[in-house]
């Protein structure tokens, strides 16, 4: 419905078209086992469609280093970026001022909000939910139906009475209020100053200006970083955080059926996961590709994903033990510790 989006077959001409490899298994009978599928209306999902024809630990996709977003490639010539917006950063990073403001999580975020609507990849991200879709009653599960009709939700876009609701004193509750608190921070203090400039310097470029950006949009592109990103170090590169096609349309379990690794040129490759997945499933054909996300409570993955897992081995309860400002405050941490 969003004319800005992409579709499926589109984004793996966009990937093949850029030098992403898609393993094919060494039997040769078999057609292409990779696709990326719609998973009955919960967002997107990648399969394996005949998990026979892999053995344990092998590449089924590799990503170039040059199709992958963070501010390594951002700053490079031949990178994803626009002139006007790569220009902007280089200088922006050299600036007493504005550099040490400027970091890897708000880089991907600028350039998301800036040209998230002419980028293949990035058009594949979930778009921000509009009113309809917040109260549309099927996204919030009830007694008799514990899965959503659609892609999750972060709880920071629920409807206020949803979250009051389903939320109230529970211990995710002043966590969120306290993340928009630092959001609204954020945006005030630098993001929207920033974004007035590069988007003054977009139709100065005669390119294809953005749509208005607000705050909630603002917040939406801060949701898509932390539940999008992967987070490694290569030896050479700057970047730290990296928006990685295909890879990130991997969902989460603890039961991984693959896992992915960066190599020294800044490419990232996916492997499979036999023991955990694929060999048990190999007989009967499709799985869908999953990695494990870290070790995270449900209160964790419901924060910052908008989903919980059932049966979560890392399920834990927090609170506070100690107030604040108590005369008793520092003999409790001694004790504590």
């Amino acid at each position: 419905k969003d004319p800005t989006s992409i579709g499926v077959t589109d984004f793996l001409h966009f990937l093949n078209s850029h030098g992403v490899s898609i393993s094919q298994p060494a039997d040769g009978q078999h057609g292409s086992k990779f696709c990326i599928t719609n998973k009955q209306g919960k967002g997107s999902a990648a399969m394996l469609n005949d998990p026979s024809a892999y053995t344990d630990d092998e590449v089924v996709a590799t990503i170039p280093q040059n199709i992958i977003i963070d501010i390594d490639t951002l700053q490079d010539e031949d990178g994803p970026a626009s002139p006007y917006f790569r220009d902007w950063l280089r200088e922006k990073l050299a600036d007493e001022k504005d550099g040490p403001l400027l970091t890897e999580r708000r880089v991907l975020m600028l350039y998301y909000l800036c040209e998230g609507h002419t980028s293949p990849y990035l058009r594949t991200f979930p778009r921000l939910p509009t009113n309809e879709d917040a109260h549309d009653e099927s996204t919030f599960p009830t007694k008799d139906d514990d899965a959503t009709s659609r892609a999750p939700i972060p709880p920071l876009f629920w409807p206020k009475e949803e979250r009051q609701r389903l939320l109230h004193d529970t211990e995710i509750d002043m966590p969120l209020v306290a993340k928009e608190k630092a959001l609204r921070g954020e945006w005030e203090n630098c993001i929207h100053r920033w974004l007035v400039e590069l988007k003054s310097l977009e139709n100065d470029n005669n390119t294809a200006a953005t749509n208005a950006v607000g705050f909630r949009d603002f917040c939406w592109a801060d949701s898509l970083f932390w539940t999008r990103v992967l987070k490694y170090k290569n030896q050479g590169f700057a970047a730290s955080y990296h928006w990685v096609p295909l890879v990130d349309a991997c969902n989460h379990s603890y039961a991984p059926t693959c896992y992915w690794e960066s190599d020294a040129v800044g490419n990232v490759h996916l492997r499979t996961k036999v023991e955990s997945g694929v060999e048990e499933a190999a007989p009967i054909g499709p799985i869908e590709l999953c990695y494990t996300y870290g070790e995270k409570s449900n209160a964790e993955l419901l924060f910052s994903h908008g989903f919980c897992v059932d049966n979560n081995p890392n399920e834990c309860v927090t609170w506070s033990l100690l107030e604040k400002d108590s005369a008793l405050t520092d003999t409790k941490s001694r004790l504590l510790r």
